[in-house]
């Protein structure tokens, strides 16, 4: 009789300590199947910008890629701005999204009154901005303090670029 008593309590300590229980279900909650992939977007302010105009605009390069996922409802949007000193500027940037990279100029005309700030030569920091024009939504954004040249051809440098960045 006692050794059918013991046989009882010992299943059920077993069985408390989970060594007859039934093997315990993932806590993890189930993950959904992935979506299609989001927008892609990067922008590279290129290391050089020139004077234009004595200095009244600077114009820089900005390298784009951009191309969103099928079915994506990104109207893509880009900018770009720089300040040296107390001179500001910004510009819109051409915005070419078809999946490969582009490089692309842009004038930025001071934003101060004539006469009161111009870039000169030296460094400027510039910053170019890829969002979505409808949500705001940054998706690709790049700082960068860049080298500051006397202007060439138009405010470009007098050697060709690579046609391999258009």
């Amino acid at each position: 009789m006692l050794r059918t008593a013991k046989a009882p309590i010992t299943i059920l300590l077993l069985a408390a300590a989970g060594g007859l229980a039934a093997p315990a279900a993932s806590a993890a909650a189930p993950t959904a199947p992935p979506g299609p992939p989001g927008p892609v977007a990067d922008v590279q302010v290129m290391p050089m910008a020139h004077l234009v105009d004595g200095g009244a605009s600077l114009a820089v390069r900005v390298r784009v890629v951009c191309s969103p996922a099928s079915g994506d409802a990104v109207r893509w949007e880009g900018f770009v701005s720089a300040t040296q000193g107390d001179a500001f500027a910004w510009a819109g940037l051409p915005v070419r999204c078809d999946g490969r990279p582009h490089v692309e100029s842009a004038v930025l005309p001071v934003s101060a009154p004539e006469g009161t700030a111009a870039f000169t030569r030296g460094h400027a920091t510039v910053t170019a901005v890829l969002q979505d024009e409808d949500t705001l939504t940054t998706y690709a954004q790049d700082e960068r303090t860049v080298a500051v040249r006397g202007g060439g051809h138009g405010g470009m440098p007098c050697h060709r670029w690579s046609t391999a960045d258009r």
